[in-house]
């Protein structure tokens, strides 16, 4: 098993009220990974599926729009499980 390495993504600003953040796990193997969120509400978030990369390993990604007030003071945590580990990664 290979264990993925986890990236946040960050939005450039607000748009429109609303901010958006994610998170990228990448070079896992074997499927499947799953990300959930930490300080995130039910539909907050989505979740792609997961892609091919080289070398027989896999991406996953999943995405955060919420309220810039809402999200202001807030402290969102993205978790990746897979086989190998779980890992955390705040987006900051």
């Amino acid at each position: 098993a290979r264990t993925p390495s986890v990236f946040p993504l960050l939005s450039c600003g607000d748009c429109k009220g609303q901010v958006s953040f994610g998170c990228f796990a990448a070079g896992f193997f074997p499927q499947p990974a799953f990300i959930t969120w930490e300080g995130v509400a039910s539909g907050e978030s989505l979740s792609f599926p997961e892609v091919a990369m080289a070398k027989s390993q896999f991406g996953l990604s999943s995405r955060v729009i919420m309220d810039a007030e809402k999200a202001k003071n807030g402290k969102f945590v993205c978790q990746v499980q897979h086989r190998s580990s779980n890992l955390k990664e705040e987006i900051k």
